[in-house]
Order: structure tokens, then sequence, then C-alpha cells
């Protein structure tokens, strides 16, 4: 490793990290530790840690304490945007306080890696206290404007053109190139587009490939200040802010006839901007952030204040909004319960694109090189998501049954370590996040899909698992949990084998079954592609949202 690191004041295109000066580094995962290690890996460097913001600022000392006597020498955040990094502030002081030789901050969005000096510190450390006045000003104007606003408005009533028109889709939050929200938003506009429409997308940073492929006109607000970047809540409040005000100008431009929304912490930009326009608000309902804010978050105790906020501003949405699209019966009781009214609630459940599906396949590979039955998997091995379950069932199976699970996340380290304790890990091939394309490819190569998600104690299953139509579109044999929408969608014994979620003889049972079978689930895999073609693409969703939409506003 040779080449030079930037001064505070020159930036310098990544390349490796010089190694002349600094033996161990320590890496601060300003953006997750996935991201992280894959820049550890480009940059070709083993960090004796990669530390998440919980973990540096749980306990500072201790973590001072434990970088002194394992020898650290170097430090460095790593940020895939450091221009729109939460809590730039304290991952700067973090790394300023520790005992180290040297300090950098690498920003992927820039190809940059910036030296931290003492007088950059000393700088950041005299603005904070304007920064927190700016942000505290900042906040409560956008409150009363809030407030102010839902007392002197009132809803429009504005008929949808029947013969399409133009949408003003808001996507708050826009991050990485997979995922399910990605495959949510890139299909209903998709599907929206495929009934007439034009999609002009109002966002609040530039969006991944697949989502600029299905619009057509496109707004980015710029990123917001560092004093505006103090925690996550500060962003997306000063986000809703602006996304309005730049959706005014935008919706002048577009003359949309609706406004479609993914549901966001504290974002009413769709709901203001509905009344402000006198168009129709169609508010994208993934499940309730209230209350994965305090099920499922991690806030630090100064984040807390802003709990009623993202009260106010939900129910507030909720009442603004015609149409309430929720993925799944659960999510929709969820949005009953914080005050959405039943005429305008629908559910919608997730669906696929049969076009994008073929033309994926069309003209790949599909074999993954195995020798005997392969099973599929794809998710994000979240704790829902039956990874583990995957790997045991393996572990049960015939020795020449092999497995491919496409994805990343948290808990795929500790997959990986299953696998090693039941001696299946030769038997797994851990892709990692891929792209679309290739994950579909992958997971056509299969014998075999399997989707046995797990209920969390006392939490209910809300989602609607994307991946769940592409397995059905894909003409493979699926073998799945009955788990609320996934035992809706499937027919155990037509379009796939259900089992009961968590029990591991029935999943392993049902596999079997299925590779001992005459035709090896065949039928199953024809079944479950005919009723993706006929109830499950995103077209049938955006017809229902435009037929629901014309009822409420008849």
């Amino acid at each position: 490793m040779s080449a030079a690191v930037a001064t505070e004041s020159t930036a310098a295109t990544l390349s490796p990290i010089p190694g002349s000066a600094v033996g161990r580094w320590v890496v601060l995962a300003a953006s997750g530790r996935r991201a992280a290690e894959s820049f550890a890996h480009e940059q070709g460097i083993s960090p004796a840690w990669i530390l998440t913001k919980h973990e540096i600022f749980a306990d500072p000392r201790e973590l001072r304490q434990r970088i002194t006597t394992a020898g650290i020498d170097g430090a460095l955040v790593h940020s895939v945007d450091w221009q729109r990094q939460q809590n730039p502030q304290l991952y700067e002081f973090a790394l300023a306080a520790m005992p180290v030789k040297e300090r950098l901050i690498a920003d992927d969005a820039q190809r940059s890696i910036h030296r931290l000096t003492p007088a950059r510190s000393a700088l950041r450390a005299a603005r904070l206290p304007a920064d927190l006045a700016r942000a505290g000003v900042g906040i409560s104007a956008e409150a009363l404007r809030a407030t102010w606003n839902r007392k002197t408005n009132t809803k429009g009533r504005v008929r949808v053109r029947s013969d399409g028109g133009t949408i003003l889709a808001i996507w708050p939050s826009p991050g990485g190139d997979f995922g399910g929200s990605i495959t949510h938003i890139t299909g209903i506009l998709n599907g929206f587009r495929r009934q007439g429409f034009q999609i002009g997308l109002l966002t609040s940073s530039p969006p991944p490939g697949p989502v600029r492929a299905v619009i057509d006109d496109l707004e980015v607000i710029d990123a917001p200040t560092a004093a505006m970047r103090l925690t996550g809540d500060t962003v997306m409040i000063d986000a809703n802010r602006r996304l309005t005000q730049a959706g005014i100008s935008f919706a002048q431009t577009l003359a949309p006839s609706f406004i479609y929304q993914r549901h966001s912490p504290f974002m009413l930009a769709g709901a203001e901007l509905s009344r402000a326009c006198g168009i129709p608000l169609v508010l994208e309902w993934n499940g309730s952030e209230v209350w994965v804010r305090n099920n499922w978050q991690v806030n630090l105790p100064v984040e807390r204040v802003f709990d009623p906020l993202v009260i106010a501003a939900e129910r507030a949405v909720l009442a603004d909004a015609h149409v309430v699209a929720a993925v799944s019966t659960e999510a929709a009781d969820m949005a009953l319960n914080a005050g959405a009214s039943h005429e305008r609630t629908i559910v919608l459940p997730n669906a696929v694109d049969i076009e994008y599906v073929d033309a994926s396949l069309s003209g790949g590979q599909l074999m993954n090189g195995h020798v005997g039955p392969l099973l599929g998997w794809a998710g994000s091995f979240g704790p829902w998501h039956g990874a583990e379950m995957a790997v045991r069932a393996l572990a049960l199976l015939p020795a020449d049954v092999q497995l491919v699970m496409v994805g990343d996340g948290d808990e795929r380290g500790a997959c990986e370590n299953l696998a090693d304790g039941l001696g299946v890990s030769d038997r797994i091939e851990f892709t990692g996040a891929i792209s679309r394309p290739e994950t579909i490819r992958r997971l056509a190569g299969c014998d075999l899909l399997l989707s046995p998600h797990v209920p969390l104690p006392d939490t209910p299953f809300f989602g609607s698992p994307t991946k769940l139509f592409e397995y059905m579109a894909l003409d493979r044999p699926i073998v799945a949990s009955r788990l609320a929408q996934i035992g809706e969608v499937l027919q155990d014994g037509v379009t796939a084998r259900l089992v009961t979620p968590g029990v591991l003889e029935e999943l392993v049972d049902a596999i079997r079954e299925v590779l001992d079978s005459e035709d090896q689930g065949r039928a199953l895999g024809h079944a479950a592609r005919r009723d993706a073609e006929s109830n499950h693409t995103w077209e049938d969703r955006a017809r229902s949202v435009l037929e629901h939409l014309d009822r409420v506003q008849s």
C-alpha cells in the first residue's frame, strides 16, 4: 500500500490507504457494517474492528482503552456519501478523541479520503453550538408550519384523468441499488407508466439506476447542511420542508393528476402538496413508522425528543391521504389504528414485473454448476427471513443437496457461523448483494426456492415479501412458511408447499417431498407462474390504486 492520502483541504482519488505509518486500523461504519467491510476489502486492509454508531458511543471511555490496549495506529470513518451523512459531527468528534496516530474520513460518493486535522476538529467543535441553534430553530419552525397548515387548509377533491397524465412521486430517502423498497417503488411506478402515466420523481438524494429507468422527470433537493445532519431525525424533518418547497414548482411544471408518496417518518410533503395544489394523495404504507421506531430502532437519547412529532406527522398524513395503499392486512390494521379511514384504506400486496423477470433470463446462463439438487433462498438476512431455518434444513437433507443464499445483511455472519458449526459450509454459496437481474438468474437456476419465514415474539408479520412474487414468476417449485400474507398468496399443494412457521421437521419433509416427487415439483412451479401472471403484476396493483382513487373521489 503506497498511495498518498489527501490533506484536509485536498481530496484524493480513492486508492489503497498507505501502510507505512499506520499498521492496525479501526473503521467507524457511518453507513453500515457491510458497506464498511466492502470498502476495507477494496482498500486491501483488514481492520481490527468495524464499529457501528451504537458501538462507538455506547461506552467511549472503554473503547479508548480497548484501542490503546490493542495498539491501534489509525482510525477511519467510512461513509457512502459524506455530504449527506447523518451525524457527521458525532463521527468527527469520535474520530478526534481516539488515541491513534492517523485519522481519516473516506467518502465513497466523492471518491475521496480526507485527513482529520486538529484544526478541523477544533473548528467543528466551535461550530457545534451554532449548528444546534440553527437546527432547533428550523425544526421548531417546521413543526409550527405543519400544525398551522393542518388547521387552515382543506382536502382537495379533484378527479383523476381517465386517460392517464402525470404522477408526482415522492420518495424521501432512496439508498442503495438493491432491496425490497427499490423493487416496490420501481414496480409500482412502472405499473402506472403502463397505464399511460408519466412519472416525475421528487427525492432527497439521487435515485439508483432501476428507479431512474422508470421515471420521466427528476427533481433532487440539495444535500442538507451540516447543522441539519446532527441526527437522522433532523435530516428527515429538514427534508420534509425542502421537498415541500421544491414540490410546489415541480408540480407546476408537471401538472400531476395525483401524488404518490412512500410513507416515511416526519414526511408530510405529500399531504402538504396535495392541499396546496388541490390534487389527491396516494400513500404507500409499508407499516407504522411509529411502531418501527419504538420496537426496532435503537435511537440515541437525544433523538427521543422527536417522538411526539413522529406520531403527529404519521396521524396527519393518514388523515389527509385520499388512498392508503397498505402492503398487507396487518399493515392496514396499523394504519387504521393510527387514524386512517376504512373507506380510503386498501390492501395492496407487492407484486412482480413479469416482463422484467423474463428479460433478465433471456439469453442468460441459468445453470449454477452444481451436482445434485440446488435450493435457492434470497433476502436481507433479517430476523423474519428464516435464513437460519434454511441452513438448518440443509444439514438434515442428503449430502448432494446444496444451497445458494442470495443477499446480505446483519445476520449473514450468524448464518455463516451456523453453517460451519453444522458442517455444511461447503454446501452453501453466500453470494452477497448482487444485482437484481443476476439474482433472478441465480434463483432461476435452482431446483426449489425457499421462503421459510418465521414469526417474532409479540410482533405482527406485516410485511409483503417482494421475493415471494418473483419466486412465483420464475416457474420453480416453492416451499414456504404459512405465515400471514405468504399463506394467503400461496395455496398449499397447488402453487407451493406450505409449512408451519419455525417447525424445522415440516420444512425438511416438504423439501424432500418436492424433490422426490415424480415431476420434482414442476406442476407447482407452473401453477405459481400462472397465478403471478393472472393476479400479481404491478399493472394489477396500479389499476387497483386508480380504481379506488376514482371511487373515493366520486
